[in-house]
């Protein structure tokens, strides 16, 4: 799964180049944990930013932060969708939804 992210994070940079400002971010369930990485468009990593987590009906049902090197993980503790929110400086924001089907079949 991380060999996954870390292809997805490279073809996204490769893919826009000239979008620098644009703040992206990335997640998928790995051992029943979401892990998520989010960066600038030119590569740099989003450190310590607060990451909102959204339930399905757009309400916070919880919050975590990025790492020194823009990575964040979560536990689920529903099987809904999880959309992942970051705002980053001068007003950029990414988000990343993570479908409830992908989740264990042990989070109810």
């Amino acid at each position: 799964m991380r060999k996954f992210l870390a292809a997805l994070a490279l073809a996204a940079l490769l893919a826009q180049p000239a979008e620098a400002h644009i703040l992206k971010v990335f997640a998928a369930v790995e051992d029943g944990v979401i892990q998520g990485e989010a960066f600038f468009g030119g590569g740099k990593v989003a450190r310590n930013k607060r990451v909102d987590v959204l339930g399905p009906d757009g309400g916070k049902i919880g919050e975590v932060q990025t790492d020194d090197t823009g990575k964040f993980s979560y536990q689920p503790k529903k099987r809904v969708d999880h959309t992942f929110v970051i705002e980053g400086d001068e007003g950029h924001k990414g988000e990343w939804t993570v479908e409830a089907v992908d989740l264990p079949a042990g989070v109810k």
